[in-house]
């Protein structure tokens, strides 16, 4: 649910072609299946892959839409394929795990397919239109309790990681909503950014072009650690949005230096990696100034730092 992994398969058995079919392949074009409509993460992916796997192959690939069901219809395809290896599915997590738990399936994920690669990952994060009134995820679990069963959450099938994402956040917050399902993410990415859904638990790489032109808003990253995505928004490692965002200590970091405070030890920076001091630079810079030995042997404590800053004239050494 946390990954949204995109991965090559094909029908089992090109690992068992003879050797001189192994050598010549490809000796004709390879379909490339995508369990999804275009312009959705998947296909943008694919569009890529065939790119550069036609350069690398020397044989055309035909990248062939095949959405409905979660992906399952596409891995069907795949399945029903001759096993030589001119058939090719570009599966997810979806098509591959979450939809053969909730659909009754006709192939074997383990005995009928064999995964060649992984090609790449995209977070999944919590995102809303951007006319929706909660500009933070505190707002939103507090909106989402003051409105229960009103908001739309947008989801690509039954088991899909959206889907899964959204219950998760159901429980993990004791809110309620409901659940709208699309057959693939593009026309669900549509209706978010026209505002016909106010919320779903989209692919980051497929919408963080329209968080940047302020078409969305984003409340939390499903990630383990604390991380910058976008903008400064993150969440806390199990639960989504327990931290809620970080764009609120980014302002008050620039309240403090206008104010010629600079960071508070007590605000987190926003990178979650704190400063490291210089090495042989003391804490503090008028604690070199206490503790100083007089010429009986005599301890004199007296912080000629602090008398500075409160206009007091500097202690002097005290003789005995």
């Amino acid at each position: 649910m946390k990954r949204a992994a995109v991965f090559l398969a094909l029908a089992l058995g090109l690992a068992l072609t003879g050797g001189a079919a192994a050598q010549s392949y490809p000796s004709r074009p390879i379909t490339l299946i995508i369990p999804g409509a275009p312009g959705g993460p998947g296909d943008m992916v694919g569009r890529v892959l065939i790119e550069r796997m036609r350069t690398s192959l020397g044989q055309p690939l035909v990248m062939e839409n095949v959405a409905g069901a979660n992906g399952t219809i596409a891995s069907a395809r795949l399945a029903r394929a001759a096993p030589d290896g001119y058939t090719l599915l570009l599966g997810n997590w979806n098509s591959q795990v979450g939809a053969s738990a909730v659909y009754p399936v006709p192939y074997d994920v383990l005995a009928d397919l064999e995964p060649i690669a992984l090609a790449t990952f995209s977070r999944l994060w919590l995102v809303g239109r951007g006319a929706l009134p909660p500009d933070n995820i505190a707002e939103l679990i507090a909106w989402l309790k003051a409105n229960p069963g009103k908001a739309t959450v947008a989801t690509v099938g039954q088991g899909s990681a959206s889907h899964v994402c959204g219950i998760y956040f159901q429980n993990a917050t004791k809110t309620e909503f409901q659940f709208v399902f699309y057959r693939a993410g593009s026309p669900a990415y549509q209706d978010l950014v026209a505002g016909h859904i106010d919320l779903m638990c989209a692919e980051r790489s497929a919408t963080v072009e329209h968080l940047r032109a302020g078409r969305i808003k984003a409340y939390g990253l499903l990630a383990e650690k604390r991380r910058r995505a976008g903008r400064a928004y993150s969440v806390a490692a199990g639960i989504l949005g327990a931290e809620g965002n970080a764009a609120r200590h980014r302002r008050q970091a620039q309240r403090r230096r206008r104010r010629g405070l600079g960071r508070s030890r007590r605000a987190p920076p926003l990178d979650g990696v704190r400063p490291r001091r210089r090495a042989g630079r003391p804490a503090n810079p008028g604690s070199a100034a206490r503790a100083a030995e007089g010429r009986d042997g005599k301890m004199v404590a007296a912080d000629q730092g602090r008398r500075r800053q409160a206009g007091m004239k500097p202690a002097g050494r005290r003789m005995g």
